[in-house]
């Protein structure tokens, strides 16, 4: 293609944007109060991190709660977390994505109502919930896809909530390490409960380090699941339904809405 075809092209198509996926995750796995619960939350968020991070160097726009907060405190400063109209616009900021991708572990099923697969009366209300729902009403208008990731558990626990979740919509990315290597915190003693004049704390880690297998296997899901938003993104209309939203939206993240 000739630099004048690629004009003209860009020129046809002026409102042409890379797809848009919103990730959604638990941020607490484990009991942040004991210590093996504070590395093993730590190493989850790194992995989405990462994963996000990853996402987007395949050409993926992915929009995720952190980011939103980060731009929000740029804008109003750092007490905006404290405001509950966060959660508000999270969810709000879902209507102009193409897909929603779910990170699944054991603890995700249990905040969504659908602990070991199976529908619970009852849950511990949160955004994540929140996050959830509002998805599968976009996705019953064809306003938004979804594709799932699987970090824990098994596909066939998924299938038994019956959300339509199966082994051609679902990414076995399950016992994947942190795939560029990190260190977990294993070990903590607070100098200062001893006795002892030495104050501080020693903490010891040990490095995460994943098989060469594991890195290559983690590099074709993410390049493939690149391929799968980019090609599908067509088929979906994220659903801005009033000019404020689109109107806020636009002004705070200079996101295009169409």
């Amino acid at each position: 293609m000739s630099n004048a075809d690629l004009s003209k092209w860009i020129t046809i198509m002026p409102n042409y944007r890379p797809p848009r996926v919103f990730i959604s995750y638990r941020h607490t796995e484990r009991n942040k109060q004991e210590l093996a619960g504070r590395a093993h939350n730590a190493l989850h968020w790194a992995w989405v991190k990462k994963f996000a991070e990853d996402l987007e160097r395949k050409g993926v726009d992915v929009v995720h709660d952190l980011k939103i907060q980060m731009r929000l405190d740029a804008l109003f400063g750092p007490k905006t977390a404290e405001s509950p109209a966060v959660a508000n616009i999270i969810v709000a900021c879902m209507q102009i994505c193409d897909f929603f991708m779910p990170i699944i572990t054991s603890t995700y099923l249990k905040r969504i109502g659908y602990e070991d697969g199976t529908w619970q009366e009852s849950w511990e209300p949160g955004i994540v919930h929140d996050e959830f729902q509002h998805a599968l009403r976009l996705s019953r208008k064809r306003q938004m896809g979804l594709l799932t990731i699987l970090r824990e558990g098994r596909v066939k626990v998924l299938e038994r909530a019956q959300l339509g979740w199966n082994e051609k919509n679902v990414v076995d990315m399950t016992d994947l390490p942190l795939i560029e290597g990190g260190e977990a915190v294993v070990g903590e003693v607070d100098l200062r409960s001893m006795k002892t004049t030495i104050k501080g704390t020693v903490t010891e880690k040990r490095s995460v380090k994943p098989k060469e297998q594991d890195r290559a296997y983690y590099e074709r899901a993410v390049t493939k699941i690149g391929e799968v938003l980019r090609t599908s993104r067509g088929n979906r209309k994220p659903a801005v339904d009033m000019e404020l939203d689109a109107f806020l939206l636009h002004v705070l993240f200079d996101w295009d809405i169409l």
